[in-house]
C-alpha cells in the first residue's frame, strides 16, 4: 500500500547542462544527478523538491514541465499543515502528539501521553514489539477467509509504503503507523488482507474492501494527511534516519 503521490517520473528527454539548484521559484530545492537515470521530482513532506535526473538534463526544464503538479502538491501539504496543528517537540503516536523524555526504560504511556526512552534505537525496536503484537491481535480478530492466508507479519520502517503483501502470505508493515490512530491501522490491515483475494486496485478490489471496511475511501484520504504529517514530524525523521541521533533526540527545554 503505496503512501501518498508526491513524485512524478518523466520520460523526457532533453539534455543539456544545468547547475545543481538550491532553490527553485523560491521552494527549497534538492537535486540528484545519476548518470543514465530516469527523471523524477519528489515533493517531500516539508515543502523541498528533490529531483533525480541524469548527469546531463537540465534541471529548471524539467519543473517548468510539471510546474502544476508540483503546486498541486504543494498547495495540498500546505492545506495539512493548516488542519492540523504540528507540534516539532512531541512524537505523533497514536494520532497524538506525545512528550518524549529520557529515562531508564522504553515504555510508552497512553494515558499521559509519555514516552520514555534509553536510546532511539532503543524505542524503535519498542515501538516495533508493540506494533506487531498489535497488528497481530487485529489480524486474529477477523473472520473473513482473507486473515487465515496471512503467514507471517514484518514491521519495519519504510519510505513509501504503508504496508505489501507477497503471494506467499507475508504482509509487511510500515513502523509509522505506530503514529496513525487505531482506526486507521486497522483499515490499512483490512486493506493489506483484501489484497490476498484481489491483488489489484481495481473496481472489484475497491467493492470488497468496502464490504469489510465501510469508509474505505474516506480513511484512504485521511491517510495522505497522515503521510505528510509523519513526514514532518522530527522524532519520526530521527527514528527513521538514526543519524547522529544522541543530541538530537534529547528534548528540547
Amino acid at each position: 500500500m503505496a503512501g501518498m503521490d508526491t513524485d512524478k517520473r518523466s520520460t523526457d528527454g532533453h539534455t543539456g547542462n544545468n547547475k545543481a539548484l538550491c532553490t527553485w521559484r523560491g521552494i527549497p530545492l534538492d537535486v540528484i544527478r545519476k548518470r543514465g537515470a530516469a527523471s523524477r521530482i519528489q515533493v517531500l513532506p516539508d515543502g523541498t523538491l528533490r529531483v533525480t535526473i541524469s548527469c546531463a538534463e537540465p534541471v529548471e526544464r524539467l519543473l517548468e514541465a510539471h510546474t502544476t503538479w508540483i503546486q498541486r502538491k504543494l498547495a495540498q501539504i500546505q492545506q495539512v499543515t493548516q488542519e492540523h496543528p504540528e507540534n516539532s517537540d512531541r512524537l505523533l503516536l497514536d494520532g497524538e502528539y506525545f512528550a518524549v523524555r529520557e529515562g531508564s526504560s522504553c515504555a510508552v504511556d497512553r494515558a499521559e501521553r509519555v514516552i520514555t526512552y534509553t536510546t532511539p534505537l532503543g524505542l524503535k525496536r519498542t515501538l516495533t514489539t508493540l506494533l506487531r503484537d498489535e497488528l497481530t491481535g487485529r489480524i486474529d480478530a477477523r473472520c473473513d477467509s482473507a486473515a487465515k492466508k496471512c503467514r507471517r507479519i514484518c514491521v519495519r520502517m519504510q519510505k513509501t509504503r504503508w504496508a505489501s503483501c507477497s503471494a506467499r502470505g507475508t504482509l509487511s508493515f510500515n513502523l509509522a503507523l505506530a503514529a496513525l490512530p487505531p482506526d486507521l491501522r486497522d483499515y490499512i490491515v483490512a486493506h493489506e488482507l483484501a489484497h490476498f483475494d484481489e491483488p489489484n486496485h481495481s473496481r472489484k478490489y475497491w467493492d470488497l474492501l468496502e464490504s469489510r471496511y465501510r469508509g474505505a475511501r474516506e480513511a484512504d484520504r485521511r491517510l495522505r494527511a497522515f503521510w505528510i504529517l509523519i513526514g514532518r514530524n522530527r522524532y519520526w525523521q530521527i527514528l527513521r534516519d538514526l543519524g547522529t541521533w544522541e543530541n538530537a533526540f534529547r528534548r528540547r527545554d
